[in-house]
């Protein structure tokens, strides 16, 4: 056969094969190669504005190239520009995993860190930092503001000005260490020196105009310096520059109302809304309305806004049915909200009214219907932030604890910043004892919530219940920096400084509430003042200021209250008595008086005359808790505990579902004997008010002493899982012998031990020690433990219900010890 004929490609042939010779060469570039093209094109789209698209591109140079340094540098620091802390800084991470001694990625985690308040983090990015480039000037800024804090903390005078010098020297050198200007400012302002702070909080924005922190510095000064036109003036700039910040126009809102410009709060709220598609702008006008203006406003603008029809009427309509519950007719409003849920489109809109309609449901008392629609959100949405919330909360009430946390996970993967999620997530992990993811989640829901006082209150009470009364300190002044003047806020932080007996500051606070103006403002700055003083001992002052707020009309029944306390606990009962028989003199009728009086006489041994008053004033006052309680205890005193249990059936009649006297009675049938009539009425009181420590305790104690079967002890388990991180003896007993009774000897037996060291008198808690040290095999310690129990109750009139099972405990042990000495 000849040669084969050589076949000629036609155009569209040549193009095909083209195409496949280059798909074969780009086959053969490298993956490094291919990132690197994804990484130029990711900075082009950078530079053209295309921040999205760019993302996407390191993300592929990330899929070739894991270890490409500029690609995951800059990827995180795009990310920390937008916001997205979080992923950058997990991104930075990743950087100096891989590349240990990179400088950049050091500094850019230890600048994120402190911004976050992280000084762990801090001090350990800024310091590798500053052993891989002594000289490099910020990272000797970055490891001086460590200097500064932790001298601040320890009250270290010297060191601290070490670093103000420091600070000020680093400056000289370069105007863009923002850490230094931290230090220098925090120490102006320490030392009230205003002008000059404002002066440098002008160069700190200069340097970085988008750093709220340094703003928020600007207005705490302007209120110390009570600068009312400048403080406007720099709410009004900051809301402006800043406006996607809640926070921000709250406190623009908040310092309209208190300079009682009601008309700007409105105008600007109204702007807000005009000018927004979003639905929460017109409701919080709304709010705001029925606040300052009354229901008929709120009504008016509802009506408008459904009106108008520019947004979705539904919400408001929803509102509108709210409104009407609100004022008491509250079927009329779930049949309107019916009849809109009835006639809707199944949508995200008709979702969200159908979780307003369950809380009506649930406000109603009928918890049927509510949990039935939340159920039904939930069916279709199961991160309905909403539904999740009502269901969250019925589920930790019930201590489903496990379930509300994979709710409520699931539901912040939606919506992470979501501050009453995270603080539901807290209050879950709180039921359940874990202390730590307890305030890990307050801590994000303060910062989710830019710093709003409610957030910050709660999780500053965490901090100082774990005794870090710095740290407290540190979120109340954060969030003070964005609502200088708020009530509460002032109030928490005085009430720090008196813990920390900071006497010089808690006096500031006071005199920064004084200058409010408002009756509560005063109020709260008298209290306050009264503590310092006693904190201090200073009686004469304390006696002199309490007179004071006798003669104010507004507070004249507090600080007399006040003064007859001082005399009873200086002077006696009669003293006491003396001072509020002058009070009676002139005003012979007063119930407030009379009540005093009373427990004056008491205390003189005077009971006839005292349970006249109380008789009488249970008689006029059959609602007065306190006069019932009272005149109660009184019988108990007497030694009439017959007539004291009827005096108690007197009150119950006359307030049958108060959670006082019910739990007088729960601990009246418990010293009775009759446990179990205990118990039922403790279970019915923790159903009402689950989270009352003081119900809890009781109830799972009861239930682990009375009952030996295993649902009651799992029951008992369950309510007091939240006392393991606790340090208060009684609870560390309840939940030690829970364990004890479960069988988990070694975990009781520490928590016991600090209950018996806390309690010594508390013999029920020393047979619940030795009983553990006995099940730990410490037969000897357990023995002697007993022993000494045994010894302090055997002078009791009465021996106790445990006497049987504590000397039983002791035979064994005895009989044990002969047979088999204990080494």
């Amino acid at each position: 056969m000849g040669d084969a004929p050589i076949r000629i490609l036609n155009r569209s042939g040549l193009l095909l094969a083209l195409c496949m010779f280059l798909l074969v060469l780009a086959g053969c570039k490298s993956s490094e190669e291919r990132a690197e093209e994804h990484y130029q094109n990711g900075l082009a789209l950078i530079e053209q504005g295309d921040v999205d698209r760019a993302l996407v591109e390191f993300r592929n140079v990330f899929r070739l190239n894991g270890s490409h340094r500029d690609a995951r540098f800059t990827y995180a620091r795009v990310q920390r520009d937008r916001g997205a802390y979080s992923d950058a800084y997990g991104q930075f991470l990743r950087l100096i995993e891989q590349y240990p001694n990179d400088l950049e990625g050091r500094i850019a985690l230890s600048d994120m860190a402190l911004d976050q308040g992280n000084w762990d983090d801090l001090e350990r990015h800024a310091s590798r930092a500053a052993s891989i480039a002594p000289d490099n000037l910020k990272a000797q800024s970055l490891t001086n503001i460590l200097l500064y804090y932790n001298a601040v903390q320890d009250e270290d005078e010297a060191t601290r000005k070490q670093a103000v010098d420091q600070a000020a020297s680093l400056l000289a050198q370069d105007e863009s260490l923002l850490a230094s200007y931290r230090v220098v400012i925090d120490d102006l302002t320490r030392q009230a020196r205003w002008d000059e702070a404002l002066k440098k909080l002008d160069a700190a924005i200069a340097q970085s105009p988008d750093d709220l922190s340094f703003y928020q510095g600007q207005l705490a000064v302007l209120y110390e310096l009570d600068d009312t036109p400048a403080i406007r003036a720099m709410l009004e700039e900051i809301s402006q520059r800043f406006p996607e910040n809640e926070a921000i126009k709250q406190s623009l809102v908040a310092f309209y109302v208190e300079e009682q410009d009601i008309d700007a709060a409105e105008t600007f709220l109204r702007s807000e809304a005009d000018n927004s598609d979003e639905i929460e702008e017109s409701a919080r006008l709304v709010i705001f309305l029925q606040q300052y203006r009354g229901n008929d406003a709120a009504r008016a603008e509802l009506e408008r806004l459904i009106a108008d029809n520019r947004l979705s009427p539904l919400p408001f309509q929803a509102m509108l049915a709210q409104l009407k519950f609100q004022q008491g007719d509250q079927d009329g409003a779930i049949a309107d909200l019916e009849a809109v849920v009835k006639d809707g489109a199944r949508n995200a809109e008709l979702r969200d009214i159908e979780v307003d309609l369950a809380q009506l449901h649930f406000q109603k008392g009928n918890l049927v219907e509510a949990r039935r629609l939340v159920e039904q959100v939930l069916d279709e949405d199961a991160t309905h932030p909403g539904a999740v919330k009502l269901k969250a909360s019925w589920l930790i009430q019930d201590d489903v604890t496990g379930d509300a946390i994979v709710l409520l996970r699931n539901a912040l993967g939606q919506s992470p910043r979501d501050a009453e999620l995270l603080t539901l997530m807290a209050q879950a992990h709180e039921r359940e004892g874990n202390r730590k993811l307890m305030t890990d989640m307050l801590s994000l829901a303060v910062d989710a919530s830019g710093y709003a006082p409610t957030e910050a209150i709660r999780y500053a009470s965490a901090l100082a219940s774990d005794d870090k009364l710095r740290a407290a300190e540190d979120v109340v002044n954060d969030a003070l920096r964005l609502a200088p003047g708020n009530t509460d806020l002032l109030g928490a932080l005085g009430s720090l400084y008196i813990r920390m007996e900071n006497w010089t500051r808690a006096n500031r606070v006071v005199d920064e509430l004084m200058a409010l103006d408002t009756d509560n403002a005063k109020t709260l700055a008298m209290s306050l003042r009264a503590q310092s003083l006693s904190g201090q001992n200073r009686n004469d002052d304390l006696l002199s200021l309490l007179e004071g707020i006798a003669e104010n009309p507004d507070t004249k029944k507090l600080g007399e209250s006040a003064i007859f306390r001082a005399r009873l606990l200086e002077g006696g009962p009669q003293s006491a008595l003396n001072y509020v028989d002058g009070l009676l003199a002139q005003v012979p009728g007063d119930a407030d008086y009379q009540f005093l009086r009373a427990g004056a006489l008491a205390m003189l041994n005077r009971t006839d005359e005292a349970e006249t008053i109380f008789r009488k004033l249970a008689s006029d006052q059959p609602d007065s808790t306190g006069v019932w309680i009272a005149l109660y205890r009184l019988k108990l005193i007497l030694g009439e505990p017959d007539a004291a249990a009827e005096v108690l059936q007197e009150a119950l009649q006359a307030l049958p579902d108060n959670p006082a006297l019910r739990m007088v009675l729960a601990d009246q049938s418990q010293a009775s004997g009759q446990f179990e009539d205990a118990i039922a009425i403790y279970a019915a009181l923790y159903e009402d008010n689950p989270s009352s420590l003081v119900v809890a305790n009781n109830l799972a104690s009861l239930l682990a002493d009375q009952r030996s079967d295993a649902a009651s002890l799992q029951r008992a388990h369950t309510i007091a899982r939240r006392f393991r991180d606790a340090e208060i003896p009684a609870l560390q007993d309840t939940y030690g012998w829970i364990a004890y009774r479960m069988g988990n000897y070694a975990e009781a037996l520490p928590y016991l031990a600090g209950a018996a060291e806390g309690l010594p008198e508390d013999q029920r808690v020393q047979y619940h020690y030795g009983a553990a040290l006995a099940a730990a095999g410490q037969r000897d310690a357990a023995l002697a433990q007993l022993n000494r129990t045994a010894e302090a109750i055997a002078s009791q009139p009465q021996p106790p219900e445990f006497a049987g099972a504590l000397q039983a405990e002791i035979d064994k042990l005895t009989q044990a010890s002969a047979a088999q000495p204990q080494d």
